[in-house]
C-alpha cells in the first residue's frame, strides 16, 4: 500500500470525522443550516465508505457517485436557500431542486449511463454550488462588521471550505478525460482533490466550533 493510498483512501476519508465531532459538540448551538452541513456529512462520509469498498474489492463504484451526486448538491442548496437572503435566488435555487436530480436521473440512465463517471452533472453541480457560494460571500462581505456576529462567522467557515473543494471538483473533473489518458499526471490530480476535500473538512470542523463562541 502507498502513501498516496494511504492518504486518498483512508486519511482523507476518515478526516470526515473531525466536522462530525465538531458538530455534535456544539449540536445545540447549531441553527437548522449548520444541521444540513452535518448530516451532509454524513451522507458523504457514508458514500466514500461504500465507493472505498467496492473499489477495493474490483465492483464497479461508478453508479455511487451517480446516485451521490443529486444528494450532495440538495444538501447544499438547501444550505444556501436558508442562509442567502435575497429572495430571487432563493426561489431559483427552490427551481434547481427539482430540475437537478431529474437531470441527474436522466444522465444516468440515458446518457452517459451508470458505468462511465457523470462528469456531464458535475460539471453544473460545480458551477451552480460555486455561483452561490460566491453570492453568500458578497452578501456577507457587504454587511458591515459591527453586526458580523457567530452565525456570520460559522457562514464564511462553512461557505469558504465549500467554495474550496467545489472549485477543485470542477478543475478535476473538466480535466477528468485528459487525466485519464495520461496516467503520470492522474496521481497528482488525484491527490490535489482529495486535499481540497480535507480542507473543506477542515474549514467545517471551525465554522462548528465557531458555532459556540
Amino acid at each position: 500500500m502507498t502513501l498516496r493510498h494511504i492518504y486518498d483512501a483512508i486519511i482523507v476519508p476518515a478526516a470526515v470525522i473531525l466536522p462530525l465531532c465538531a458538530g455534535i459538540y456544539t449540536w445545540r448551538h447549531l441553527g437548522k443550516a449548520e444541521k444540513w452541513i452535518w448530516f451532509y456529512l454524513i451522507a458523504d462520509g457514508i458514500s466514500d465508505m461504500v465507493a472505498s469498498y467496492m473499489a477495493h474489492h474490483g465492483m464497479n463504484n461508478l453508479w455511487v457517485s451517480h446516485l451521490y451526486t443529486p444528494i450532495e448538491a440538495l444538501f447544499f442548496l438547501v444550505y444556501y436557500q436558508l442562509t442567502i437572503k435575497d429572495i430571487l435566488i432563493r426561489r431559483i435555487i427552490g427551481v434547481v431542486m427539482v430540475a437537478y436530480p431529474l437531470f441527474c436521473l436522466v444522465n444516468a440512465f440515458w446518457i452517459q449511463g451508470l458505468n462511465l463517471l457523470n462528469t456531464y452533472t458535475l460539471y453544473p453541480e460545480s458551477l451552480i454550488i460555486l455561483a452561490l457560494g460566491i453570492i453568500c460571500f458578497m452578501e456577507r462581505s457587504d454587511a458591515p462588521v459591527a453586526v458580523r456576529g457567530t452565525t456570520e462567522a460559522s457562514i464564511a467557515w462553512f461557505n469558504a471550505g465549500i467554495l474550496i473543494y467545489m472549485a477543485g471538483s470542477l478543475f478535476y473533473f473538466l480535466f477528468y478525460n485528459f487525466f485519464a489518458i495520461h496516467k503520470a499526471l492522474t496521481h497528482v490530480f488525484v491527490v490535489a482533490h482529495s486535499t481540497f476535500l480535507l480542507s473543506m473538512y477542515l474549514s467545517m470542523m471551525i465554522g462548528f466550533l465557531r458555532c459556540r463562541k
